[in-house]
């Protein structure tokens, strides 16, 4: 007894037909998944691009900004007087009381 060949072809074997149906759904399942990412990539970068570029709400013209913290800037510590001859002679005086002290304690009147 010979076998008879199927009439239809073997792609529309049912086997066969299941398969080649589920490989064309992965791929374009796949390629529509890719096709949406691209897009999403795309309007994510053309939004950054926008508020970069001056046109969204960071650098847009109108925009009403919050002043700035004040800064806090340093200031000096007043060092305390000296009261020692040696440590201020040649020196800078500290403040108007540690050149008077100097002058009333360190310098001696030149005799008349």
């Amino acid at each position: 007894m010979t076998r008879r060949r199927s009439p239809r072809p073997s792609s529309e074997r049912p086997g066969n037909d299941l398969r080649g149906t589920i490989k064309r759904l992965a791929r374009k399942d796949l390629r529509t998944t890719a096709a949406f990412a691209f897009g999403v990539g795309v309007l994510l970068h053309a939004g950054v691009a926008f508020a970069v570029l001056g046109g969204g709400p960071s650098g847009g013209e109108g925009q009403v900004q919050a002043p700035a913290a004040p800064v806090a800037t340093a200031t000096p510590t007043r060092l305390a007087d000296r009261r020692n001859c040696e440590e201020m002679r040649g020196t800078a005086y500290r403040s108007q009381g540690e050149q008077e002290w100097f002058r009333a304690n360190c310098i001696t009147p030149a005799p008349p």
